[in-house]
């Protein structure tokens, strides 16, 4: 019996050294070390438009470099850049076209490590951004390749996101709907609607916000919105059965709604953009303007497609 006592004495003894041994640093990192809330929140660097900074002292505007990050899957992160001008998240980001260049990384040890990549532009880089506050990341851009002296230079910089006032021209604007919204995939957000005078003619502008007006989404650019037309009707719903809210948009003619109306359907896409359906369009307006649409209406034709 005491040597049974004694045999498990070594063997519990010798179990509770390889465990503690275990406890060593091997040297590896650990697993899921890709992402930490605590290292870097993505959620407050998603889908946003990120311009530099004014405090960028001494750097060039005409290198500017603009980003927007819209796609998170399993901690690898993809989004578009530009140069030169501001990159505003709309559909646009989400075809195959050349006319920007593209972004990918992950977050690594707190630090958001990001290759940059337009074959057409000649220019390719990295960029690293680190958390300085809320609304300003700090960020070191190493430049690997460039074509031409407008191309931004390697150096730090500070970037914000692109906000609602500095789209805003100075002219007067009617009509301006401002509704607070939880989007699947979003968030609560608002939802924005204003026209602006633009000479001759009025523009309609329709934006997705986050709660501190940074640009989220602009649908500005996507429908060829007649001139002098506003919104007269909106709603989000799911009009395809695939968990996204899509938005319908009623268009008429004056600010007090009255006369002829069209209606406009986006999709929205997994990616998180939207898509105006051209064919849908057609259809709902018969090629021409209405006088009856109404989002009531729109559903209801889907619906029984």
């Amino acid at each position: 019996m005491a040597d049974s006592k004694r045999f498990l004495f070594v063997l519990l003894c010798g179990a509770m050294l390889i465990g503690c041994g275990n406890t060593v640093d091997s040297g590896l990192p650990p697993e899921n070390d890709t992402i930490t809330e605590t290292d870097f929140d993505l959620n407050k660097y998603m889908n946003k438009t990120w311009i530099m900074d004014e405090e960028n002292s001494g750097k060039s505007y005409s290198n500017y470099l603009s980003f927007v990050i819209n796609k998170n899957e399993n901690g690898m992160l993809q989004g578009k850049f530009s140069i030169c001008e501001i990159l505003e998240n709309n559909s646009e980001l989400y075809t195959d076209t050349n006319s920007v260049g593209t972004l990918a990384g992950s977050v690594q040890n707190g630090v958001l490590d990001c290759q940059l990549e337009w074959e057409e532009e000649g220019f390719s880089g990295n960029l690293q951004l680190k958390n300085r506050s809320d609304d300003k990341i700090e960020a070191v851009l190493n430049v690997d390749k460039k074509n031409g002296d407008d191309m931004p230079e390697s150096g730090t910089y500070l970037f914000r996101p692109y906000k609602l006032k500095d789209s805003e021209e100075k002219r007067y604007s009617y009509a301006d709907t401002v509704d607070t919204i939880e989007l699947d995939g979003w968030g609560a957000v608002k939802f924005i609607s204003r026209v602006r005078s633009g000479g001759k003619h009025n523009i309609l502008e329709i934006y997705l916000t986050s709660m501190e007006n940074d640009i989220l989404y602009n649908f500005t650019y996507l429908g060829n919105y007649p001139h002098n037309v506003c919104v007269k009707e909106y709603s989000f719903e799911d009009l395809d059965n695939d968990g996204l809210k899509d938005l319908i948009l009623i268009l008429t003619g004056n600010e007090e709604g009255e006369g002829e109306s069209m209606a406009r359907v986006y999709y929205q896409k997994n990616n998180g953009g939207f898509k105006n359906d051209k064919k849908l369009f057609v259809a709902l307006n018969g090629g021409k303007h209405s006088y009856n649409q109404s989002v009531k209406s729109v559903v209801e034709y889907i619906r029984t497609k």
